[in-house]
């Protein structure tokens, strides 16, 4: 699902060049695969629609198989920076 998280990112570059930051996703799977609890930890990129568009798309996600067991949480950062001219 990287293409859709970096569409989250592009969205918002149009609007400012200089966009850039970290976007660090904590998230609980689930025994089935499911996203349970999910939020952005840390937004370093001053743009909060950023980290919830991104929250949005992560929480959609599937894990096959999901952990066994027991439900596992991950914080997982995306790091974005423009590619300036």
């Amino acid at each position: 699902q990287l293409p859709s998280i970096r569409a989250c990112y592009e969205r918002y570059l149009r609007q400012d060049p200089y966009l850039a930051g970290k976007v660090t996703v904590e998230l609980t799977i689930e025994v089935g695969g499911a996203v349970g609890a999910i939020r952005a930890a840390e937004n370093t990129t001053r743009n909060p629609a950023v980290a919830d568009c991104i929250v949005r798309t992560v929480g959609r996600l599937r894990f096959a198989p999901g952990p066994t067991g027991d439900r596992v949480t991950y914080a997982y950062p995306f790091v974005f920076q423009a590619d300036y001219p």
